[in-house]
């Protein structure tokens, strides 16, 4: 019987928690304020390329730089 009890009471803070949850998104979420949907889906959400030729050209230095240090690496383990 007190089993019983301690669920009910469980089951009713739950509750409770759910309405004040649902009170607080209610009171955070203002449709008014929202841009209009044409707005919003107007956005191009490609992303830009800036400087295309100093990424190439940076990403060709590393592999460089990688590619020294491992044959560095296998020149040095067969000797």
């Amino acid at each position: 019987m007190m089993n019983s009890n301690r669920q009910g009471d469980q089951a009713e803070s739950l509750r409770r928690r759910t309405r004040q949850n649902k009170i607080r998104e209610e009171r955070s979420i203002n449709v008014y304020s929202l841009p209009p949907r044409s707005e919003v889906h107007k956005k191009r959400k490609k992303v830009m390329l800036k400087y295309p030729m100093v990424r190439l050209l940076l990403v060709l230095f590393i592999l460089i730089v990688l590619i020294a240090v491992f044959i560095s690496i296998q020149i040095g383990s067969n000797v």
